[in-house]
């Protein structure tokens, strides 16, 4: 049967939930062939918001051709601001999961081609680490390095907030210090370590936050001050002084579109750039930005921790990179993250990814599973949305971490 006689028959979002503090959310698109496509719309503290934009928009592509559905999501597709943004993404993603599937190749080869097999990796060990006291974090630390990671990443000043007092800062700092220094003692001196700092530094702390971590071989260090328009400069002297110090700054994992990340671009601010396909449109419009950082000699490393339909995404986006990146993820913060695609996401060996050359993303989303019930899924078929989601994740932050 041609690509032009099939149509959209369903249109739905899922939402699980996966912990206290996360809730995956997927975009699922089906084909009247059965062929399904799959986007991640993970958003904490934003499942409202998204299931209203369910709400409004999916019924709108029900028994549309793929040529029609196309257009019209292009039309519906809006990144004026996050929520918005990754709806968008989520759709656009599930499209072309869906029209790869649909033409029996691989999303990597839909996108730009399948030119890398093998997709290096760096842990994001900060959900999984629930206990943050120093034996908690060197427990979860040498789980990961026993599960055969050489790179790994937290955010560990918990307690560091923009709007303290210099002693609270000087207090607050010290704890995050200690965390470093317990996993850097497990890691050892050889492997990549990751510092997020989630904007919570001042700028006029820098210098004294730059000095703590010096003695610890910090392979870069990420997003340590608000990023915006106005802040390019200073971001940049970061970056000079940091570097000076044989530190990379990586940053700007929040950007909606090109006109986002420009400025950031022009001033010189990081060497590390890291978009996320759930917030920049989906895979195609991650590949122009990949080939834009790429002009100014700066480092493409995809903004990962959410879910695995964002996982998957993303290792096909880095498979049909001209260059090889090196891609974040959210390691063991539940045995949902594979069970939930009935187990069939690669292999991570020695912080490395085999990506065999599956149909689409490879996966799809067991929905049969106890987290997901009635109360979790509306069905854009019967343009039935349901109204008990809003106490998903008041305790969640907006960003994932």
């Amino acid at each position: 049967m041609s690509i032009s006689k099939e149509t959209l028959t369903e249109a739905k979002i899922f939402f699980a939930n996966i912990c206290k503090n996360t809730n995956w959310i997927f975009i699922n698109l089906k084909l009247s062939n059965g062929i399904e496509g799959w986007g991640e719309a993970t958003l904490n503290k934003s499942e409202i918001i998204i299931k209203e934009l369910a709400g409004k928009k999916l019924h709108t592509l029900i028994d549309l051709s793929l040529s029609e559905l196309t257009n019209k999501i292009n039309e519906i597709s809006n990144y004026n601001d996050t929520p918005n943004a990754v709806f968008s993404s989520a759709i656009n993603s599930a499209l072309l999961d869906l029209i790869a599937k649909n033409k029996n190749i691989s999303l990597a080869e839909q996108i730009g081609g399948f030119i890398h097999s093998e997709i290096e990796v760096y842990a994001n060990f900060n959900r999984r680490t629930i206990d943050r006291s120093l034996e908690g974090i060197k427990k979860s630390v040498r789980f990961v390095k026993e599960n055969g990671f050489n790179a790994y990443k937290i955010a560990p000043f918990d307690e560091v907030f923009p709007s303290q007092s210099k002693l609270d800062f000087h207090k607050s700092l010290s704890k995050g210090i200690e965390r470093i220094d317990a996993i850097k003692s497990i890691v050892g001196k050889n492997a990549k370590l990751m510092i997020d700092c989630h904007w919570r530094f001042q700028f006029d702390v820098i210098d004294t936050l730059i000095n703590e971590i010096i003695p610890f071989d910090i392979y870069w260090l990420e997003c340590p001050v608000v990023e915006n328009i106005k802040s390019t400069l200073k971001i940049k002297l970061i970056r000079n002084k940091i570097n000076k110090k044989g530190i990379k700054l990586a940053g700007l994992e929040t950007g909606l579109s090109k006109e986002d990340f420009k400025p950031f671009l022009d001033a010189g601010c990081y060497d590390v750039m890291m978009p996320d396909v759930k917030y920049v449109g989906g895979p195609i419009k991650m590949l122009e930005l990949a080939h834009l950082i790429k002009k100014y000699n700066i480092e493409f490393s995809p903004h990962n921790p959410s879910g695995p339909i964002c996982h998957a995404h993303s290792l096909h986006i880095c498979a049909a990179l001209d260059t090889p990146s090196m891609l974040e993820h959210q390691f063991d913060e539940s045995p949902l993250f594979n069970e939930i695609v009935f187990n069939q996401l690669p292999e991570i060996k020695n912080g490395k990814i085999k990506l065999s050359n599956n149909l689409g993303i490879g996966v799809g989303v067991n929905k049969s599973l106890n987290v997901f019930n009635i109360n979790s899924e509306i069905n854009s078929n019967h343009n039935h949305v349901l109204d008990n989601i809003a106490d998903l994740s008041k305790n969640a932050s907006n960003i994932e971490i």
